[in-house]
């Protein structure tokens, strides 16, 4: 038996005091709410509801199940709900790797105001200058510094880095200027 609409039908049913009353909250009959109740009662193998002239009360087991199922129906609820907010707001936990030195100046310097901004997510960031399989990791997001040449994953360029070499006057002086890329290998 699928139990949470009866239950949620037992729950109305217990706080109008009345099946008529619920039938018309819910668009339906009085015999349809009726159905369902014993049906759940037939279910649970137990009366839930005492029917007289005066109106409708809890049994014993009807008020121990009552309070059952408000908690019951307020976890499904929160569960509901758990799915709206995450689509909602970003959540969870981001596992994010970046190279050493870029990480220091652009990552870090930033997560506080990140995770200010969205602080149902946690940040788990790791600095590596090695290239490693992201899917084996478990890592989510990576700034990579370079060509990414690995077909399976996904690249956006977000940026460009230049590079310099520089050398002090007296290292010039001493070794002399390389006059190209290639004459840096003779150099320390």
């Amino acid at each position: 038996m699928d139990i949470l609409g009866p239950m949620r039908t037992f729950v109305r049913v217990a706080n109008a005091g009345s099946f008529t009353a619920v039938a018309e909250q819910l668009n339906s009959t009085q015999p349809t709410i009726s159905r369902q109740i014993a049906a759940l009662e037939d279910h649970l193998g137990a009366p839930l509801f005492s029917r007289n002239t005066k109106g409708l009360t809890l049994t014993d087991d009807g008020r121990a199940f009552y309070a059952h199922a408000l908690r019951v129906l307020e976890a499904v609820n929160e569960a509901e709900h758990a799915v709206g907010r995450r689509r909602g707001k970003p959540s969870g936990l981001l596992r994010l790797a970046t190279p050493v030195v870029f990480g220091r100046l652009h990552v870090v310097p930033r997560l506080a105001a990140f995770l200010g901004r969205y602080p149902g997510v946690g940040v788990d960031l790791i600095m590596s200058d090695t290239f490693s399989d992201l899917a084996e990791q478990g890592i989510d997001l990576a700034i990579r510094i370079g060509e990414v040449t690995d077909p399976a994953l996904v690249v956006k360029r977000i940026g460009l880095a230049r590079r310099v070499t520089v050398a002090s006057r007296g290292y010039v002086k001493a070794h002399g200027a390389p006059a190209s890329p290639a004459d840096l290998t003779k150099h320390a």
